[in-house]
């Protein structure tokens, strides 16, 4: 029975939606957009949802996860997806 209660608990927990944050500043975004060129954008955000910092890219050869968090963004430059402080 105590499992059937945590399972459905989790369910529910998973079915929520995503706690609402401010809007992305598309702007910034528009700022480093080139024709053949991707654009990564990291926003770090407070915990009332507000952004706090930004870190953005352009490549010209795209970027390579290293891991199921890390992506390379050059040969100097490592960023975690998540769980990142400014």
């Amino acid at each position: 029975m105590k499992r059937t209660i945590i399972a459905t608990l989790a369910s529910c927990a998973m079915a929520m939606p995503a706690l609402s944050v401010e809007d992305i500043n598309k702007d910034y975004i528009k700022s480093l957009a080139a024709p053949g060129k991707t654009v990564l954008v990291l926003e770090y955000y407070d915990g009332s949802g507000k952004a706090v910092d930004r870190k953005g890219y352009a490549s010209q050869a795209g970027y390579k996860a290293v891991s199921p968090t890390d992506f390379r963004v050059d040969e100097k430059t490592t960023r975690k997806s998540v769980g990142e402080t400014a």
